[in-house]
């Protein structure tokens, strides 16, 4: 099994952001990436330690750190890492190589992941000061 396959999914070619089939994928389906999905917007406890942990290094290393927006910082890398590694591929293709009729155009292929990129970085940085608030 390769890297990618470990961080990738299968989904209806109509719905590219969920990813609910798991491996028993029947035809009409594709591979995705687990990391811009509906269901990634739950998925957060090793990264939100992951970035509390850096933000209080960070803090003990350089006192203007102290802030709310160097956490912020890290979720939006994130989310950019996120959207770039689940980028939309290309439009899926009948036996013939031309692409299948009623898929969505490449800017609603690119606004809906991204949509929901932002939401996990929004999601992602409550859980950040909301642990780090918590354990304090």
């Amino acid at each position: 099994m390769s890297i990618a396959k470990a961080f990738a999914t299968t989904t209806p070619t109509t719905e590219p952001t969920s990813g609910n089939l798991g491996d028993s994928a029947p035809a009409g389906t594709k591979s995705v990436s687990d990391f811009v999905t509906v269901q990634s917007l739950t998925n957060f406890a090793a990264m939100t330690g992951a970035i509390s942990a850096a933000w209080g290094g960070a803090q003990r290393l350089w006192n203007p750190l102290h802030g709310q927006w160097f956490p912020f910082t890290l979720c939006a890398l994130f989310g950019l890492v996120s959207l770039l590694a689940s980028r939309p591929g290309d439009p899926a293709l009948d036996a013939q190589g031309t692409p299948l009729a009623q898929q969505t155009s490449p800017l609603v292929r690119w606004l809906q992941p991204s949509f929901i990129a932002a939401v996990n970085v929004f999601v992602l940085y409550g859980a950040v000061v909301g642990a780090t608030a918590a354990v304090k």
